[in-house]
């Protein structure tokens, strides 16, 4: 399978996710308030540690914490949801 046809592949399996797992997320502007406040870390602290190519970086509220939920090509061509605490940049 070509990169392409697996990115193509991710993205609609991405759009095919329930919203409800989205409802908890937070609005770019409430991003940008949490990132200021120091809520959360920049984003560019998770980016630098994702494995592989990082297709969506998302900041949720989960169960009262933030976190980051970032959705992951791995080199194997597998898309991956991999967790990271936003406050320290943490890997769950």
């Amino acid at each position: 399978m070509t990169r392409t046809r697996t990115l193509l592949l991710a993205l609609l399996l991405l759009a095919a996710a329930p919203q409800a797992a989205a409802a908890a997320c937070l609005s770019p502007d409430q991003q940008r308030q949490a990132v200021q406040s120091g809520a959360a870390v920049r984003p560019a602290t998770v980016q630098g540690q994702v494995q592989g190519e990082l297709l969506r970086l998302d900041l949720c509220d989960q169960g009262g914490r933030l976190v980051y939920v970032a959705t992951v090509l791995m080199p194997g061509g597998q898309v991956e949801r991999v967790t990271f605490d936003a406050r320290s940049g943490a890997r769950q």
